[in-house]
């Protein structure tokens, strides 16, 4: 395209994007710009081979309104919700992709994820989401996007802040087609369950090595605000202010760390000692901050095992025979 056509298309872009950055505020819009975003930046490029999908809210509009090529269909008609920007999913980046200028210049930057991870499933070997892509024919075009079941966990996984009146994407996505409930189970375990818990276990070590050590200095820090107001500074009043100051944290129910001391690990009651002539918290203080670990390693394996069991359950509510599907 000439600079002046580009120019004009961006223009009309700017036109159509609401105050809050809506690009695409209703269906009328959707139709013109995700056929837009095909001319200008091609899914399959020269060489035959797939530049990008588009996945996440976009993609799965595409799905609902469209026909995904092989898969069996309900044909249920659901309101249309507005998107703020096209996912684009399965690339190599636009810096590696020039083709991809001309969409950019006339829709700015997108979120972009590569070829082995999406915004909520990550280790998928690179070639995988080329291999099991869907092809859904829409208004007379055909566009890519992830593998329905990928796309269902995705979305299940990053829900969108507002839902249609009808129920979350990933929900109607399931009600609009017969997905594989096998195949999703496979993928929440290897993509969703093992990553996390694989990252949440190392955060977890890290965390509790730094609160281990930032209980010590945090002794320091209460005795030296108690020098600063010439208040008595004596071991068993430092020991107080640090335990008073950590316990309103705790009864304000704030999460996180504080002094990077992880509340998650904190003993709910810090027993200084002096060990060797040096400061150390008690034996039973880092047994418990030991047990805190273990406990928050087996919370956290629950969260996703409650997670998949929420699919599972909801999977059936849906192909029940009651539910008319």
């Amino acid at each position: 395209m000439t600079k002046e056509e580009l120019d004009k298309l961006k223009e009309y872009n700017k036109k159509t994007t609401n105050q809050n950055g809506i690009i695409m505020v209703d269906k009328e819009t959707f139709d013109k710009k995700v056929k837009l975003a095909i001319t200008l930046w091609p899914q399959i490029n020269k060489d035959k081979k797939i530049d990008y999908l588009i996945g996440k809210g976009v993609g799965i509009e595409l799905a609902l309104l469209g026909k995904v090529e092989g898969r069996e269909k309900n044909n249920l008609e659901f309101s249309y919700r507005s998107h703020s920007d096209f996912e684009i999913y399965d690339t190599y980046g636009y810096d590696a992709i020039p083709e991809s200028n001309d969409f950019r210049y006339v829709f700015g930057a997108m979120e972009t994820y590569p070829k082995t991870y999406t915004k909520g499933l990550h280790g998928l070997k690179e070639g995988y989401m080329d291999e099991t892509c869907e092809k859904v024919e829409y208004n007379g075009n055909t566009y890519l996007i992830p593998e329905l079941e990928i796309l269902f966990l995705d979305k299940y996984m990053k829900k969108e802040a507002t839902p249609r009146k009808e129920g979350y994407d990933a929900i109607l996505l399931l009600k609009q087609y017969r997905l594989d409930l096998h195949k999703i189970m496979y993928y929440f375990k290897k993509y969703v369950k093992q990553y996390n818990l694989e990252k949440y276990k190392e955060d977890i070590e890290q965390s509790y090595q730094i609160t281990t050590k930032k209980l010590l200095d945090y002794y320091e820090y209460n005795k030296e605000l108690l020098e600063e107001d010439n208040l008595d500074t004596s071991f068993d009043n430092v020991t107080k202010k640090a335990n008073d100051t950590i316990n309103e944290h705790k009864i304000k129910g704030l999460r996180g760390h504080v002094f990077a001391i992880n509340l998650q690990l904190c003993p709910e009651n810090i027993e200084y000692i002096i060990k060797d002539g040096k400061l150390d918290i008690s034996d039973s203080n880092k047994k418990e901050i030991e047990n805190k670990k273990v406990q928050a390693l087996i919370d956290e394996e629950n969260k996703y095992d409650k997670i998949m069991q929420d699919i599972i359950d909801e999977y059936n509510y849906i192909y029940d025979s009651s539910f008319g599907l």
